[in-house]
Order: structure tokens, then C-alpha cells, then sequence
């Protein structure tokens, strides 16, 4: 964003706050259109829901970078930079998990994956001012927890992609939750 640009932080982090609350409200009621409609048709899905869910994923992951540079900006202690960047993995991790669980959100819990290995990788060489400010125990706790986040984000993903392809019989064309009546409201 502009105030992001130039450095209003605090500024930036209540706009990305408010395009997080409205793309959340956005992809929450794509998520209850019925799946027949969605899955149907692969171009809608492309050009309507996707871009929605990649672009929520991306601003859950600002948002939380907002809050932890919010932080920093404001000059508050490096202990509690330090616990809320922990918790902010924790966070992360717990709503890329629910919301796969709540509804089929690969698309989200995939960008949250992707942003937490990139916070694990750029631990392994932090920037100097990541390293004057923190001892290497703190950064590799950091790391780590990122790391872990990762691969606990990608096993719900797979997981979840294991139940849904198992739910699915060979010779079933329709969507594992859905009937041929609810399709197309004739019954069989």
C-alpha cells in the first residue's frame, strides 16, 4: 500500500487488517456456494474462487509480517517480538489447519505453507538486524517453529487430499457430498 510505502506503519497495518476482514468475508461466502457449482465448471473455479483464496492467503501472511514489523517499528522489547513472532507461527499453522478442515482450503493453507518455509529459509541467513537484536538460540527457536509449521500445514493439506480422493468410488462422477438429485433436481 501507499502508507506502506512510505513507512506509516501503523497506518498500513490497519489497512491490511481491513483487507484481510473483507477478503475473509469474500472467500467465507464463496466457501458455501454448493461445491456442484464450483467444481463443475474448472474455469469459474480459475477465474472466480481462486484468485480470491491465493489473494487471502497472501494478506493473512502480511498481515501477520505487518504485525511482527508493527512491533519493531514501534520499538517494543524484543521478548515480546520474539513471543509474538512464536505465536504468530502457532496462529498461522492453527488457521491454515482449520479452515483446510472446515471446508476444502488447499488454496490458503498452500500460501501459508509457502510463506512459512520462506520464513525458515530466511532464518538460515538472517539479516544483520535480525541478528543484532536476537541471540542465535532465539533465531533458530524461530526457525524451527516455521519449519514444523510447514510441515504440519503440508501433511493437513495431504491428509486432507487423501480423504477427499478416498470418500470418491471409481465410478462416481459427482462430488463425494453431493447427490445427482442436488445437481440437477432430477431424481435417479
Amino acid at each position: 500500500s501507499i502508507a506502506f510505502s512510505y513507512e506509516y506503519v501503523n497506518l498500513s497495518f490497519v489497512l491490511i487488517v481491513t483487507i484481510l476482514y473483507f477478503l475473509h468475508n469474500i472467500v467465507k461466502k464463496q466457501s458455501k456456494i454448493s461445491p456442484a457449482v464450483v467444481v463443475s465448471n474448472v474455469v469459474e473455479y480459475w477465474f472466480l474462487k481462486f484468485p480470491f483464496a491465493i489473494h487471502c492467503g497472501w494478506i493473512v501472511a502480511a498481515t501477520v509480517v505487518s504485525l511482527n514489523l508493527l512491533l519493531t517499528y514501534n520499538k517494543i522489547g524484543t521478548t515480546i517480538q520474539l513471543v509474538v513472532a512464536l505465536i504468530s507461527l502457532v496462529g498461522v499453522t492453527y488457521l491454515a489447519v482449520s479452515l483446510l478442515q472446515r471446508r476444502d482450503a488447499y488454496t490458503i493453507a498452500l500460501v501459508e505453507a509457502w510463506a512459512t518455509f520462506a520464513i525458515c529459509i530466511e532464518l538460515g541467513n538472517p539479516k544483520d538486524i535480525i541478528e543484532n537484536s536476537f541471540d542465535q538460540h532465539e533465531i533458530s527457536l524461530v526457525r524451527w517453529t516455521a519449519g514444523i509449521a510447514t510441515v504440519i500445514i503440508l501433511g493437513a493439506v495431504v491428509l486432507k487430499m487423501v480423504r477427499h480422493s478416498s470418500s470418491a468410488t471409481p465410478d462416481d462422477e459427482t462430488h463425494p457430498i453431493e447427490t445427482p438429485t442436488e445437481t440437477t433436481g432430477i431424481n435417479p
